[in-house]
């Protein structure tokens, strides 16, 4: 019997692969151990990593390109950019990240050097039509530069070949390597090391696309360089990655996506041999399964956590009293507000020994404890609190300043302090700007929508209120600004 041409009524490689299974797409997700809506994506042929390539390949014993997860090569030399997908473009953004931003190579012709920067300028284009800057794009390149620098030629030919195949652009002579100094190797590590630790403090500083840009690309680099890397560092490499990811996807509000993540990283870890890398997977999880409202799987964690962390340096004591916090949060979450002052009190005891830190400090403390007495009430002490933990935040700790904000924002409006609520969310909107985290976003309306409610017959609120939310970076949730000022 013939199948169809029409495509549209043609049935994915890897769907067909699961019904011949009999199996449901959560039941496939998990037992090939990736997220559901991965396995969804996947199914709908979007682009995936190689690492979950690799694990859907090994689950349903057929290769990637046998599962429809691998395009075939365009066949016609072209000079186009490819089509930003709308309804996605972060997936988007990933997908070219890995195709590698190589740098120059040595050896070429003037008209290969040309071939290249086209390449490169065509993949460069889409990702600035899809609302990253021209600006914030040369902020993140020296990330991935300096790294693509210290790789073996070999390596890096290779991630050159996939930049050109993405475009099919003629052929370009492959350099040959058969040996990879300890010398290089070394530098290697050390460059990629930097690199990510890096991306990791332009996490508190950079929009999220930007930093979700840098760690796919970072993953692709680590992926590339696997055979290259020593067991060890390799571990580590991929542990401290897949957190950077996972903690974007968080913000993003892909709460279980986030969750695989750090799960990913954790195991990770547990290669590694590496009990604090295995400690911050643990932590990154428990967040994780307090966005999506796991409160009782989020203290299990942590108390795993603080099972393995020592006391002997400031990581460690820094660690323990982030735990210690993360566990508070999730107390006063729940209601047990005597069990989270006990952990306050717990965290407190390790102030003293630690500085400041984009991970934790005294200023995340003291937003902790403001959120605390919020929570019981005692609006004053939560004023102070969060006075304290803004003056003591740098200016450019977007993520950081925002945590302090909204619940101060709350705060004023409970004291019937409008003045001081508009100047609070006057201060907020430019970290949001700058983060654009649609999870961010979203929390920022709902609190905005919470003055109409403090201050129900005020015209200068409401005026204030409709303004803001039009000045958001992304389009307002699904509750409308006209039924809350109806109800």
């Amino acid at each position: 019997m013939s199948t169809s041409s029409d495509p549209r009524l043609e049935v994915h490689s890897l769907v067909q692969a699961r019904r011949d299974r009999n199996l449901s797409q959560a039941q496939a997700a998990e037992e090939a151990g990736i997220g559901l809506n991965t396995f969804k994506r996947a199914e709908r042929g979007e682009p995936l990593s190689l690492a979950t390539c690799r694990l859907l390949s090994r689950f349903f014993e057929k290769s990637a390109k046998e599962l429809g997860l691998v395009k075939e090569e365009p066949s016609t030399p072209r000079f186009v950019s490819q089509p930003v997908q709308r309804e996605a473009p972060t997936i988007w953004i990933a997908s070219q990240m890995r195709t590698g931003l190589p740098a120059i190579p040595d050896g070429l012709s003037e008209k290969e050097l040309g071939a290249w920067l086209v390449v490169n300028a065509c993949h460069l284009l889409p990702l600035t039509e899809a609302g990253l800057s021209l600006e914030s794009l040369l902020d993140v390149y020296p990330f991935i530069l300096k790294v693509v620098q210290k790789m073996p030629k070999m390596t890096r030919r290779r991630l050159m070949q996939l930049a050109a195949a993405a475009l099919a652009v003629g052929d370009i002579p492959i350099f040959s390597e058969k040996y990879v100094s300890v010398e290089e190797k070394t530098e290697l590590c050390g460059t990629l090391g930097e690199s990510i630790a890096a991306s990791w403090k332009l996490f508190h500083t950079a929009g999220n696309a930007q930093v979700l840009m840098v760690g796919q690309a970072l993953l692709c680099l680590v992926e590339q360089n696997h055979s290259v890397l020593p067991h060890r560092d390799r571990a580590m490499f991929y542990s401290s990655v897949y957190n950077l990811i996972g903690v974007v996807l968080q913000h993003q509000g892909r709460g279980e996506e986030a969750l695989q993540k750090h799960m990913s990283a954790y195991i990770a870890a547990l290669q590694a041999g590496n009990p604090e890398y295995v400690v911050q997977s643990l932590l990154c999880q428990a967040n994780a399964h307090q966005a999506l409202e796991q409160h009782g799987k989020a203290i299990e964690t942590l108390e795993e956590a603080l099972r393995l962390i020592g006391h002997t340096d400031e990581n460690h004591l820094r660690s323990r009293a982030h735990l210690l916090g993360c566990w508070a949060d999730n107390a006063m979450v729940t209601g047990a507000y005597t069990i989270a002052q006990r952990k306050l009190e717990e965290s407190a005891t390790y102030l003293d020994q630690i500085g400041p830190n984009e991970e934790f400090d005294r200023a995340s403390w003291l937003q902790l404890a403001g959120k605390y007495a919020f929570l019981t009430k005692d609006y004053t002490t939560a004023t102070a609190r969060f006075d304290e933990a803004l003056t003591a935040l740098p200016l450019g700790w977007a993520v950081r300043q925002i945590l302090v904000l909204f619940p101060m924002m709350a705060t004023y409006a409970h004291r019937q302090e409008r003045e001081a609520c508009f100047a609070t969310v006057n201060k907020a909107m430019p970290a949001l700007h700058v983060l654009n985290a649609s999870s961010m976003n979203k929390t920022f309306a709902d609190s905005v929508y919470g003055l109409l409610e403090a201050f129900p017959n005020d015209s200068q609120v409401h005026a204030f209120v409709d303004s803001t939310l039009h000045q958001l970076p992304q389009e307002l949730p699904s509750r409308s600004y006209s039924s809350i000022k109806k109800e």
